[in-house]
C-alpha cells in the first residue's frame, strides 16, 4: 500500500507522464502438435504478421483433439491486445 501511495504522489506531482492509448483485443485460437506453450506462440505468431504493436496476451482456455485416448493436437484460445493508432 505505501509503494501505491509513494507512486499516486509523484503522479500527481507531475513527475511521472501519463500516457493514454487504445488498445484493440482479437481473440484467436492457436494450435500445436506438441504442447499449449506452443499453440499459444503460434497464435502471436499469426497475429504479429498482420497487426502491429502487440502488447499482451492473455491465454483464456485450453482445449485440445483426443483420438484414440492421446492428445493429438494442443489447441489455445488466446485474446491479444494491441495499441490502436
Amino acid at each position: 500500500m505505501i509503494k501505491f501511495l509513494i507512486l499516486l504522489e509523484k503522479i500527481l506531482s507531475g513527475g511521472y507522464e501519463i500516457l493514454t492509448m487504445v488498445v484493440k483485443i482479437i481473440e484467436l485460437v492457436g494450435s500445436s502438435p506438441t504442447s499449449w506453450e506452443d499453440a499459444t506462440k503460434e497464435a502471436v505468431a499469426k497475429a504479429n504478421e498482420s497487426v502491429k504493436d502487440i502488447r499482451g496476451v492473455d491465454v483464456v482456455a485450453h482445449t485440445a483433439v483426443v483420438k484414440d485416448g492421446k492428445i493429438t493436437e494442443y489447441r489455445a484460445n488466446v485474446k491479444i491486445g494491441f495499441v490502436v493508432e
